[in-house]
């Protein structure tokens, strides 16, 4: 897959994750609500469904003291009026976490649907990588650690990260379209600090993996996967 292929996905796959979080955020948000309304609903509940129990009753339990008998019947009525507003909240709460949860279901296919696009891209960029599977690999990025200029520069809300130089060439990382200026903050499942932190990383790369090269660039961030190749000899 040509490189900026891989960088209009990238693009679209942080976007689709950021999105993700969002509505992550808004699910979390609505279970706490729902479970507050349940409660809510369910000091109400008990008496309603104890059929043993007159509702004139079950409605005095819940009112003030000094409620006298012939007040009874009222009282019930405001019982039974809280307890269906209580109900009406519980259910537009459920819906909305239905809701929802369809949403992140179907944003949660549509990230593994590019990733697995963006990795079988990587693939097909480096034909030779299936064979040489097993092999230690490189990447063959050229880094530095970040300064406070690039904070500025780069659009930047930490100094947390790699600054690419430049890429070598016919590396992985030049076939895959990371260049001069991205500030790649995670490789696979390691998190980048500093530039030391690729070379620790690279310590353990092996051909024929596709590794996600997360990185901030121009201000975005932005997800690149790179097919990694067996290191050349020197």
């Amino acid at each position: 897959m040509p490189a900026q292929a891989q960088s209009a996905l990238g693009a679209q796959l942080s976007v689709l994750k950021a999105t993700f979080e969002e509505i992550e955020a808004a699910y979390r948000q609505s279970d706490t609500r729902c479970a507050q309304a349940y409660e809510d609903q369910a000091r109400y509940i008990g008496p309603i469904d104890n059929v043993m129990e007159p509702r004139d009753n079950a409605c005095a339990v819940f009112s003030p003291g000094g409620v006298r008998t012939a007040e009874w019947r009222d009282c019930s009525d405001s019982f039974y009026d809280a307890y269906e507003k209580r109900r009406a909240v519980y259910r537009t709460c459920l819906a909305e976490q239905d809701r929802l949860g369809d949403e992140r279901l179907a944003l949660y296919r549509d990230i593994a649907s590019v990733e697995q696009e963006m990795r079988s891209g990587a693939l097909v960029g480096s034909p030779g990588v299936p064979a040489s599977g097993g092999a230690p690999g490189w990447l063959g990025v050229e880094a530095a650690n970040l300064k406070k200029r690039h904070m500025t520069e780069l659009a930047l809300a930490s100094l947390d990260g790699a600054y690419v130089k430049g890429t070598k060439e016919g590396s992985p990382a030049e076939k895959a379209g990371i260049r001069e200026g991205d500030v790649i903050v995670r490789i696979g499942s390691n998190l980048i600090a500093r530039k030391l932190d690729i070379s620790k990383a690279s310590a353990g790369f092996k051909a024929g993996q596709v590794l996600n090269v997360d990185l901030i660039r121009s201000g975005e961030p932005q997800t690149i996967y790179v097919a990694i190749e067996a290191r050349p000899l020197r």
